[in-house]
């Protein structure tokens, strides 16, 4: 149904529409130091996923897009563990210290 007023789709409904993809614990996770700037990122530094898990860089761009890390541990996956991997800016939750 489209909304009168923008000749788009209805607000309320896409309100209640259930979103396409959830990252699990994404709503636990606590970004005390707010969000991430993957270009401050330096090789060596553990990155906490917004799917639970855990990773260390490997090589940084700093291009504040992609970085590259490797798994150190995948709830969702533990196939991931020890794989280096493009990984997206967005999924970057928080900095393990």
């Amino acid at each position: 149904m489209e909304c009168g007023i923008h000749n788009g789709p209805d607000p309320e409904r896409l309100r209640a529409a259930k979103p396409r993809r959830t990252y699990g614990r994404l709503a636990e996770i606590a970004m005390s130091d707010g969000p991430v700037n993957v270009r401050d990122l330096a090789v060596g530094t553990r990155i906490v996923l917004v799917n639970g898990a855990e990773a260390e860089i490997v090589s940084n761009p700093n291009d504040g897009v992609w970085i590259f890390a490797r798994y150190l541990t995948a709830p969702g996956d533990p196939v991931l563990v020890g794989q280096e991997e493009m990984i997206f800016a967005q999924d970057v939750a928080e900095l393990r210290r």
